[in-house]
């Protein structure tokens, strides 16, 4: 062998054993890197189900924009109390949760949006139950006006179990783990019941466009033939004479409750 090929037979040895040194040193920094670590831990909580645990036990986040549109609000309603709405957005979200899971629209009476979203979800095929509804919180996502009425649209985040059951087997979710949701409720106040009711552009028109046969809920068209009602003062609609009940537009009402 001559001089050439052993010094070339030499630098390769090196070059290998360079190689295999680094590649031990790469492995031992691998071993005892903080992102290896994370991965493992990661792992490990998902095999454990840590990780299933944390989401269904940690609330949702919410849009909150109270900063900038509860002083609009409060400029607009001085007589707003954002205090006292949030427990009773809570309340009502609680009550139409309970309605559906006892299959009675009891717990919701007094309010016709509400009950209609019950009476809704009761005529579909798998009914959900709601066990143990919790509401962390509730927060204003945003505040605007259209068509001689003005909204105010809330978000809350909800915890309860759910599951849907066929014969006695839950068949949807799960009875011992938590879900995490985002709930919208909005709110609505009449300030021009004409503008509301009139044209096609009207709040009437655009709910009956939605699937909702009239705009009961804030009250603007007769009960009986559809017909609006433009007295605040009305007791009789001047269509058809059947008796109402005397419109009070001018103050916040919940219009409806869904998931976000």
């Amino acid at each position: 062998m001559g001089n050439g090929a052993l010094t070339a037979g030499i630098i390769i040895a090196v070059i290998v054993c360079a190689v295999f040194a680094g590649a031990a040193v790469l492995r031992r920094k691998i071993r005892n890197s903080p992102e290896l670590e994370v991965i493992r831990y990661a792992a490990k909580a998902i095999q454990n189900g840590d990780i299933n645990d944390r989401i269904s036990t940690t609330p949702k986040s919410l849009s909150n924009m109270e900063k900038i549109f509860l002083p609009q609000i409060q400029k607009d309603f001085p007589e707003f109390n954002w205090n006292e709405f949030k427990p009773l957005i809570r309340t009502s979200i609680c009550n139409l949760l309970l309605a559906i899971d006892m299959r009675d629209k009891g717990p919701v009476a007094g309010n016709s949006k509400l009950r209609e979203a019950v009476e809704q979800t009761l005529a579909g095929t798998q009914i959900p139950h709601y066990k143990d509804v919790k509401v962390h919180d509730t927060v204003i996502k945003r505040y605007y006006k259209q068509e001689g009425t003005c909204y105010i649209l809330c978000e809350s985040a909800v915890e309860y179990y759910t599951y849907v059951e066929e014969n006695d087997k839950v068949v949807s979710g799960y009875k011992d783990r938590k879900r995490q949701e985002v709930y919208e409720t909005e709110l609505v106040y009449v300030q021009d019941i004409e503008r509301a009711a009139a044209g096609p552009g009207g709040t009437a028109a655009k709910m009956t466009a939605a699937g909702h046969a009239s705009a009961t809920g804030i009250g603007v068209t007769c009960p009986n033939c559809g017909a609006p009602i433009t007295s605040l003062g009305a007791k009789r609609c001047e269509y058809c004479g059947t008796a109402i009940e005397p419109l009070n537009l001018r103050v916040w009402k919940i219009n409806a409750i869904r998931l976000a």
